[in-house]
């Protein structure tokens, strides 16, 4: 490890230790969801008199806690529910959201910032996302219009908002969200002077050869050969990324604060880096390295805003064990470790105290992604089972499928309803046994539970038989696999259609080659058939095929071109480039696009992104 860094680590350690009541840039996110948590007036008294502690973070407006911190000298961030983002598109909605949770509060209360929302991008639905930054903008004017010039308005975001983040100086947000989204954010927060909101958690990117790396520990560092910058930590790696991706649109001026991170104290049997003391070094360094003054890498010198997640263990919070103890106090404000912030100097409890300790059903072979889908226990009662469903869908995934009309609506039970919300939530959030647990009432399963729910495009396309093949569908987008990844692998591995449902694909180099061929196509090839009679029947073509498959579809993507053109397809970019195209297809795979019904002709889409776009056709 560069020496340097020691150093600074330990003069800040001893600097904190000595001067406890030293300002600082550290809150705390102050969830709720505990039958057991202490009055709000009793939660600011303590933090006002026994710690260092001076600024909050909440995830709703809940009046009982803003009021309580009237005249506490704490800072307070609130938040809009992501569900009431549309009600402040227009100027009424939003005046009346401020009248409501704002005005009566201030100057009380020190009401520094309104989140709308919460990693919006990261959950969807896509309504939410589309009208984000307009009702920040209303909720701005609203704000100034109410007299309330000095609070702030942002967004939080989780890095899901990344396609890359490794090097660091490679962070680049997604297409689509870079420039649809977050460009006209960015300018937004540049013209209002509010910080970027992000959650890095080095937590949610450890596996066991890079424990050190994310605790803050000694490690060998990792080096970003275009900067020619080590890091020594996932934390300023992770910001860095962050920064580039803000950078390459233009906007490095606009401000960071972060608005979670923290480590729990305790996870599955597997997570050997999960303990009170590793909560303890995570987050105890977090403070002096957001304190410090050095800043990162590519941002020296700054001083970072953070809110460690979260105030209190949170018995209640569904989700894998973990979600509970991330608490720096238990709810009768005796710490859980100590990392500084009481004034008196009083040290944590040798117990540990775990809150719901999980009795591990997925049998997992180590910390990676099981394989499978999550379903209820037998014994899990509606209640419980309801209980999950509304967790699931408070947390951004789409429920609208078990909503009335919904592709699996029926059959309409608690059950049924609650075994696509927990399914879905556990493929989107990558699979991990811990992510299956929902207070020890779900298995893992290696039977699909939810075949046949499906959209109805996909049943009649797999209704329709050979002689009716559907018309081509053209489009033009930009190449990035990471968005097939992030936004099509959980349509897809819902049970969409059956083990032997199929789709093709055929990517041309060209329009006139596209259009020269669908003349023919449609009235020469049954659905389905991808063996050898459909090139032997294409005379005068090369063809270069890919097959893979997601959830249970099979995938057959065509590269074709005329014979003889550039020596067919021997080059090894080219076929990159097809392959790029095809995984590219997000409004495709979002929308079942590629799943037209007989009568929709073609769907166009264009991206000023990236002029190079291949045309791609599917049958």
């Amino acid at each position: 490890m560069n020496p340097l860094f020691n150093l600074l680590i330990i003069f800040s350690f001893l600097h904190f230790h000595l001067h406890p009541a030293v300002a600082w840039n550290v809150g705390v996110n102050y969830g709720t969801l505990g039958d057991n948590l202490p009055p709000p007036a009793q939660v600011a008294e303590f933090l006002k008199t026994k710690t260092s502690i001076n600024r909050i973070k909440l995830f709703d407006a809940n009046s009982d806690i803003v009021k309580a911190f009237a005249n506490s000298g704490v800072a307070v961030t609130i938040t809009v529910p992501n569900g009431e983002i549309p009600n402040l598109v227009q100027l009424p909605g939003a005046q009346q959201w401020v009248a409501t949770y704002v005005t009566p509060f201030v100057p009380q209360t020190n009401i520094i910032r309104v989140l709308v929302g919460n990693e919006v991008l990261h959950w969807g639905p896509q309504n939410l996302i589309d009208n984000l930054v307009a009702a920040m903008r209303t909720l701005h004017q609203a704000l100034v219009q109410a007299g309330h010039n000095h609070i702030q308005v942002s967004s939080p975001h989780s890095l899901a908002i990344l396609s890359r983040s490794q090097p660091p100086s490679t962070g680049r947000f997604r297409p689509g969200w870079d420039k649809g989204v977050l460009a006209p954010m960015l300018q937004f927060l540049r013209e209002t002077k509010a910080p970027f909101v992000v959650n890095p958690y080095p937590y949610f990117d450890v596996y066991p050869k890079n424990v050190n790396f994310c605790l803050f520990k000694r490690n060998r560092g990792r080096f970003d050969r275009y900067t020619k910058k080590m890091y020594y930590n996932m934390f300023e790696s992770q910001m860095d990324a962050v920064y580039s991706a803000m950078k390459a649109l233009g906007y490095a001026d606009v401000g960071i604060v972060i608005g979670e991170t923290g480590w729990p104290t305790v996870g599955e049997s597997f997570q050997t880096w999960v303990s009170p003391a590793d909560a303890q070094t995570f987050n105890s360094r977090l403070v002096l390295a957001v304190n410090s003054g050095k800043g990162t890498p590519l941002m020296p010198g700054r001083k970072f805003e953070t809110y460690i997640f979260g105030l209190f263990t949170e018995n209640q919070k569904p989700g894998p064990v973990a979600e509970r103890n991330f608490g720096l106090f238990r709810p009768d404000f005796t710490p859980v470790y100590d990392i500084g912030v009481l004034k008196n100097g009083q040290k944590s409890q040798t117990r540990p105290n775990p809150v719901g300790p999980p009795k591990s059903t997925a049998r997992p072979a180590g910390p990676g992604p099981a394989k499978g889908w999550c379903v209820p226990k037998q014994q899990a009662t509606d209640a419980q089972l309801q209980s999950n469903i509304n967790y699931v869908c408070s947390q951004g995934v789409d429920c609208k499928p078990i909503q009335p009309g919904g592709a699996c609506y029926n059959p309409n039970n608690v059950r049924a309803h609650a075994t696509y919300a927990m399914n879905t939530f556990y493929q989107t959030k990558g699979r991990q046994p811990y992510q299956c647990d929902f207070s020890q009432t779900a298995v893992i399963s290696n039977q699909n539970p939810i075949r046949r729910c499906r959209p109805e495009e996909l049943s009649l396309l797999l209704n329709l038989s050979p002689p009716q093949p559907l018309r081509s569908t053209i489009a033009f987008l930009p190449s990035n696999f990471t968005i097939l990844a992030h936004h099509a692998w959980h349509t897809l591995t819902l049970g969409l259609g059956t083990k032997k449902s199929k789709v093709i694909i055929f990517v041309f180099d060209s329009i006139a080659g596209k259009s020269t061929a669908d003349l023919t196509w449609p009235h020469e090839i049954p659905l389905g058939d991808v063996n050898k009679r459909l090139i032997r029947g294409m005379n005068g073509w090369d063809f270069a095929r890919f097959k893979f498959r997601k959830g249970c579809i099979t995938f057959y993507v065509f590269g074709v071109r005329r014979s003889g053109e550039r020596g067919g397809f021997q080059c090894g970019e080219d076929l990159r480039s097809i392959l790029h195209s095809v995984v590219s297809l997000k409004d495709f795979l979002d929308h079942t696009a590629m799943l037209a019904l007989p009568n929709q002709r073609s769907l166009n889409h264009s991206s000023s992104t990236n002029n190079n776009s291949r045309s791609v056709a599917a049958h």
